[in-house]
């Protein structure tokens, strides 16, 4: 069925055409044409990969529309397993939608071994899938935010960095990968991770792109229509032509990233912390217990970080937790710090009091949780 989708020609070189301006967009793609020796994954030039497609099409090497859209997403997007840099064809996701039917999971069966695969389904029986309210008026509403703008305590770090633990399965990029990094570099949060490939050693924290900005093929084509008028001379008015909105017609989703995060300590050589390894202090497997049970991820996540648990590579603060583990250590310093008495401004007496009532509607209404 797929196969037999005919290519359209003019209309795929029309559609390569119109990706051209975007990716050159994209902040890291110097360093993905040339990663560092120690990077996950090889160099590719999705400039060249681009232009290579468009010298298939013209040599008429694809037999249909699918196998065009197939090789442009693979060649020029997805081999640069970044979460920001993204097209979607319109053939492979607009007309179908793609999904495993059932789910997998990774456990050990004992916590030290390694994983296993298994169907997730195994887990849950009918018994597992049913529920009982039995605080009715808890369910469905269980309290409410009452602490608006700056209050008495507004100022008090609750807890000390070496009572902080991030807990993460690897899935976490985009800001969840700049929160990780100022927690562990800026306050010296140890960090643990779940699961991964069925290797006993150590991973890192984040496993997607670490990248700090990422522009919708959207965003940028509003901004360059934005700015068309204002072109001073000829060139500028081509170079803000080559943009066109075919590429946002033609695909379900496009983005780049556009700014890299740049680690503390890393301002000298400018690598983005897309390309630098950040080894997690612990890991841990999945087990059975965890898959239908939170409480019993943190309870593993707890015990490994502030009871001399057992970790399966690493350990937290260096210690030795088991046999073959590996003493750890941070640069970030995770000395003991003194509780301070105010971390930011008080602006409470430099901004007068508002008295708007569409304003107090909107700021001071209670959330519920």
């Amino acid at each position: 069925c797929l196969n037999s989708v005919p290519l359209a020609k003019d209309g795929a070189i029309d559609l390569v055409d119109a990706n051209e301006p975007y990716p050159e967009w994209q902040s890291d793609s110097a360093y993905k044409a040339d990663p560092p020796p120690d990077y996950f994954f090889p160099a590719y030039d999705m400039l060249a990969a681009l232009a290579r497609v468009k010298a298939n099409l013209e040599a008429d090497k694809y037999n249909n529309e699918v196998q065009f859209q197939r090789d442009l997403y693979l060649a020029v997007f997805a081999a640069g397993h970044d979460g920001h840099l993204v097209f979607y064809p319109d053939a492979l996701t607009r007309v179908f939608n793609w999904k495993r039917q059932r789910t997998l999971v990774s456990v050990s069966q004992d916590g030290p071994s390694l994983p296993v695969i298994k169907l997730y389904g195994m887990f849950f029986g009918p018994e597992q899938r049913g529920w009982v309210v039995s605080d009715q008026r808890c369910f469905r509403g269980c309290g409410c935010v009452t602490r608006h703008g700056f209050s008495s305590e507004a100022h008090q770090t609750p807890f000390l960095p070496q009572n902080i633990i991030f807990l993460t399965d690897g899935t976490c990029a985009s800001t969840c990968a700049l929160t990780s990094s100022m927690l562990r570099l800026q306050a010296g949060v140890k960090s643990i991770v779940l699961g991964g490939r069925s290797v006993a050693e150590l991973m890192q924290a984040v496993r997607g792109v670490k990248g700090a900005q990422v522009l919708s093929f959207r965003n940028i084509y509003d901004e360059v229509t934005a700015h068309r008028e204002l072109a001073e001379d000829e060139e500028q008015r081509k170079a803000l032509e080559r943009y066109s909105d075919g590429v946002l017609k033609r695909s379900t989703a496009s983005a780049v990233n556009a700014r890299n995060q740049i680690l503390r300590g890393g301002a000298g050589d400018g690598v983005p912390a897309q390309f630098v390894k950040e080894e997690v202090d612990c890991r841990l497997w999945w087990t059975e217990g965890m898959v239908g049970d939170v409480g019993e991820v943190w309870r593993a996540a707890a015990s490994a970080a502030l009871k001399e648990g057992r970790c399966v590579s690493g350990g937290i603060d260096g210690e030795d937790n088991g046999e073959g583990l590996r003493e750890r250590k941070r640069e970030s310093g995770r000395a003991t710090r003194p509780r301070p008495k105010k971390r930011f401004t008080d602006l409470r007496g430099f901004y007068p009091p508002v008295d708007n009532a569409g304003w107090h509607a909107i700021h001071k209404e209670r959330v519920i949780t």
